[in-house]
């Protein structure tokens, strides 16, 4: 017999219908991060000061797609505190921080070590 997506739904839904939103969210998110490491997709977060424009993003995907030969998920966020400049986390272990910001805590510290 054969279990359609609706009872797959319906099922999920009666087992964790008691759950809060916070847990439900994190089941959806493990869900997805699951997802994509069984299909080997190369999850990529991409941080900015302001969004980027579509151009830049494909140009990312086809480095890190060209990197490490697999398809490409890119999430992307804007944060201003960067100032200016990007963060890259890929797949959770991989960190690329061209962020104004981070380079300016670099510089403080330099500058705090040399005095």
């Amino acid at each position: 017999m054969k279990i359609t997506p609706t009872q797959y739904a319906i099922n999920l839904y009666e087992s964790t219908k008691d759950f809060g939103d916070t847990e439900l969210e994190k089941i959806v998110e493990y869900y997805q991060k699951y997802h994509k490491e069984q299909k080997s997709i190369t999850q990529v977060k991409v941080t900015s000061a302001n969004k980027l424009d579509s151009e830049t993003i494909e140009k990312i995907t086809e480095k890190i797609k060209i990197k490490f030969n697999k398809p490409v998920d890119i999430e992307e966020k804007t944060d201003s505190s960067l100032i200016g400049g990007i963060i890259i986390k890929i797949n959770e272990d991989i960190l690329i921080d061209g962020s104004v910001k981070r380079k300016l805590e670099n510089f403080k510290k330099e500058l705090q070590i040399k005095v």
